[in-house]
């Protein structure tokens, strides 16, 4: 039988170890929102921005990530060409601002499922905490924790209902990787979002060349998905490995061509 790692806390502590953190590769913990029917709620675009203003993303970093990641509401690091500071904090969390947008919505005692693959149990702890503070402003979150051929033939075919709870990499690559991403392309997405907007930006932020056009595109493209609200982040992880000191020390001797001296 295969033996249980102890968890991350325990080996952060252990003097054998150390811990080790790659700031250039992240991945983004998404709320995806079907879009494609105007008349249920995640259609709703204020519906959407009350949910995002409800997302305590600190919270999510500091209890479901252990404090590895960034709060941010879009899918750029700190490190990528189109990371901007005020945009990346657009939304905070605000539940009095979510209960005002939430009743500009017209939406009334809304339940809405939030469907999430089993193979990514991180997610989980994302839902339950997203569950408590939405129900704090009258929004019942249906979890549904789904095995993962079924989640993701619902999430690939965009036949999922409410929220899905999701991953992507690569926000700290070059920004025009969004053009070609299902959570954020214009042409065709998991969300069903369809927006011309969108695709206005989707667009400049592909083509665009020149360094200062090339900000004003990427700076575009944020407040629109700021706008509509159709895949927030929920927080940003870090990519992190752990690695045993003596392994460590004889990668740098043997790097630098000296001869170690192996412990009795």
């Amino acid at each position: 039988m295969r033996r249980r790692s102890p968890p991350l806390p325990t080996w952060r502590k252990d003097p054998r170890y150390r811990l080790v953190v790659n700031k250039q590769t992240e991945a983004s913990a998404l709320v995806v929102a079907q879009c494609k029917d105007p008349n249920v709620p995640t259609g709703n675009k204020l519906f959407r921005q009350a949910v995002n203003w409800g997302i305590d993303r600190q919270r999510i970093v500091d209890t479901a990530y252990l404090g590895f990641g960034e709060v941010r509401d879009l899918p750029f690091p700190s490190n990528a060409p189109a990371y901007d500071e005020t945009r990346n904090h657009h939304y905070t969390f605000g539940l009095d601002k979510a209960k005002s947008l939430l009743a500009q919505s017209g939406v009334t005692s809304p339940t809405v499922d939030f469907m999430w693959t089993t193979a990514a149990p991180d997610i989980a702890n994302v839902a339950q905490i997203l569950q408590s503070d939405l129900a704090r402003i009258g929004i019942t979150l249906n979890l549904k924790p789904t095995e993962p051929v079924a989640a993701l033939n619902a999430l690939f075919n965009s036949t999922f209902t409410g929220l899905f709870g999701a991953t992507i990499l690569l926000g700290q690559l070059h920004p025009s990787v969004m053009n070609g991403s299902p959570y954020y392309s214009a042409g065709c997405n998991w969300c069903s979002f369809h927006s011309d907007d969108l695709a206005r930006v989707d667009d400049a932020i592909l083509r665009a060349a020149d360094p200062i056009k090339a900000r004003d595109a990427f700076n575009a493209w944020s407040d629109v998905l700021d706008q509509h609200s159709p895949c927030p982040s929920a927080r940003s992880i870090r990519i992190f490995s752990l690695q045993r000191k003596l392994v460590a020390r004889l990668s740098t001797l043997l790097a630098i061509g000296s001869r170690p001296t192996m412990p009795g």
